[in-house]
């Protein structure tokens, strides 16, 4: 990290970064079982509509479902045609976005800073726990970070052409967005990546680039060195009166061919609204843009809600084990954005691109860890470049290094012992559930020795191979050691064994309580119903179980009809009290689970 690189390290550097994620991403995929919530709601909706041949119209449990574009559907219907119906297959798209996401981290690095920041920064992405989770999980968030990611790398690249291949110049007077169009390749890739953003996760995909963008181009993309009137406030309406000037907005947007822009945008993503409207007649646009988009923003929902510093604190542990150098990133960055750094462009697009995330997402009333995923590339190759800096002895931080590397082991360990707390008092594990710590111990340990003896890039290397192993490790060993303990699958077992030889499925309700990866691992709808349903139901034509909740039970209990039975109990995952009650009147069902109770 000390010199540029070599012609034949430059070749394989992003070779070598896809290798780091394919590591991290497809370790045992399929081994853990789906978490719930939205990973079986999004496996069962591909699963119906692979099932009735549908490519337009989303559905779960047999109902319409409104929460998600249609890309990641898309992605698991050629998945289960490839591989079948199964853990990995639904995973599958969502890993293969994460590496294409941590290879365009790398090359936004490359034209923004430098290989080795790239490298690093995509490294640290590839590790970032919320990142490597999202890059494993059957959800639209890696499609819509590696769509975001795209626009960005596409809009970088046409700015470095006309900058002579470098987004901060050589040093010469630059070209601004505000005195010359983008390349044409440039700005129709940009929009086809929005327009595929926005099949993802809606008008996210295509508002919040353009917002970050044009953050940038009016506020940092400006020459510096103008002189400005003497005192503060008259400073600061000088500035930004020049940088919000309308003949200067409008040059920028001209610039960006906003126009056909969002011709092409709505070329790509535009049919298949209109077609699952007409549909659904206006049913799924109405609960997805009215309740999911506007709703969201305005009210929280399902209780999700948190304070000002929500997202701050959200990167700080979804960024981990990266986030233990963020807060120095970020100062160093921001003093050289405000001096005349030769990379204060880059680094000026970079904070653009974490503010206007963070700071669009804090304005809205319903809050969510994953929603400011999108910005992590910028987040990790901010911290990448303040790290090659150190390694270069370009900073003396010699200090924040040690507490790096110490906060890395000591929040490691942390981890591992609330892993190991969890198993012993939640899932009545095994305390192997806890071995990501031990690779943050080593790691950090060694990242020190190399520090005392004043080596910095063997230290770095030290900390990037921890950071890696460490995630590997929770998220495909303890993440597999975790997920049999829900108690969904271990429900659907119980059903399959009831109606091993029957001539019919048993049919299956569910009483003040769901959850979804039964839909999944049952293979087929369930029902829902109320309590005073529960006699009707378990009486009827065919055997039946209904699923309740250990309070509701305890409360229906004296009314239940003669002949309920209780025929399977099972733990509430992470629940330290809670349990899910099985009740049939079948008799096949009632003598099986004896039979099955003797036998245990």
């Amino acid at each position: 990290m000390h010199a540029p690189c070599s012609p034949v390290t430059a070749r394989w550097l992003p070779w070598g970064v896809a290798l780091v994620a394919a590591v991290v991403f497809f370790t045992n995929l399929g081994g853990p079982l789906l978490f719930d919530e939205d990973e079986p709601k999004n496996a069962v909706c591909g699963r119906e509509m692979l099932e009735r041949g549908d490519w337009v119209v989303p559905t779960f449990n047999a109902q319409l479902r409104v929460d998600k574009p249609i890309l990641i559907y898309w992605v698991m219907l050629v998945s289960y045609s490839l591989f079948g119906v199964n853990e990995f297959a639904a995973r599958l798209g969502s890993s293969l976005a994460g590496v294409g996401s941590v290879v365009m981290t790398y090359h936004l690095g490359r034209l923004l800073l430098d290989r080795w920041a790239g490298a690093l920064g995509a490294t640290l992405l590839a590790s970032g726990l919320m990142f490597a989770a999202l890059s494993r999980a059957s959800t639209p968030d890696a499609l819509l970070i590696c769509c975001t990611t795209a626009a960005f790398l596409a809009f970088v690249s046409g700015i470095s052409r006309l900058r002579g291949g470098s987004f901060s110049g050589d040093g010469s007077a630059l070209l601004r967005l505000s005195e010359t169009p983008l390349p044409r390749v440039s700005w129709i890739a940009m929009y086809a990546a929005m327009g595929m953003a926005v099949l993802a996760k809606g008008p996210v995909g295509v508002v919040l680039p353009l917002f970050v963008i044009g953050l940038w181009a009016s506020l940092v993309d400006i020459d510096p060195s103008s002189r400005t009137p003497v005192g503060l406030w008259r400073g600061v309406l000088h500035g930004l009166g020049r940088r919000l000037a309308p003949a200067r907005l409008l040059r920028i947007l001209l610039s960006l061919r906003v126009l056909p822009g969002a011709l092409i945008v709505l070329t790509i993503a535009l049919p298949w609204y209109v077609a699952v409207g007409l549909r659904t007649d206006g049913a799924w646009l109405a609960g997805f843009l009215g309740g999911h988009n506007v709703g969201r923003f305005m009210q929280p929902m399902e209780n999700h809600r948190g304070p000002v510093i929500y997202y701050l604190v959200a990167i700080m542990v979804g960024f981990f084990p990266g986030s233990v150098f963020l807060p120095a990133s970020i100062t160093s960055s921001v003093l050289r954005v405000r001096g005349a750094d030769p990379q204060r462009p880059s680094l000026g697009f970079l904070l653009c691109w974490i503010g206007g995330y963070v700071g669009f997402f804090t304005l809205a009333a319903t809050k969510l860890p994953n929603y400011v995923t999108p910005c992590y590339p910028a987040v990790a190759l901010v911290t990448g470049c303040w790290l090659v800096r150190a390694c270069r002895l370009e900073l003396p931080p010699l200090r924040r290094l040690r507490v790096g590397f110490s906060a890395f082991g000591i929040a490691g360990l942390a981890v591992g012992v609330g892993l190991i707390v969890l198993a012993s008092t939640l899932l009545k594990a095994d305390p192997w559930i806890g071995l990501p710590a031990v690779s943050a111990m080593f790691a950090s340990t060694a990242a020190l020795v190399m520090l005392y003896r004043n080596n910095r890039p063997r230290a770095m290397a030290c900390f990037a191979t921890g950071c890696v192993l460490f995630t590997t490790a929770t998220v495909s060993f303890s993440a597999y050691r975790a997920s049999p303990y829900q108690e969904g699958p271990r429900l659907a077992e119980r059903i399959a064994a009831f109606e091993a030889g029957a001539p019919e499925p048993t049919r299956v309700a569910l009483c003040g309580y769901f959850t979804p990866n039964l839909v999944f691992y049952l293979g087929r709808p369930v029902e829902q119903i109320g309590a005073d349903a529960i006699a009707d139901y378990l009486a009827g034509p065919s055997p039946g179980v209904v699923l309740v909740p250990g309070d509701v039970f305890e409360q229906i209990e004296p009314n239940l009809p003669e002949g309920a039975t209780v025929v399977a109990e099972e733990k509430r995952f992470l629940r330290r009290n809670g349990r899910v009650v099985m009740l049939s009147k079948s008799p096949a069902i009632v003598a099986a689970a004896q039979s099955e109770a003797v036998i245990r």
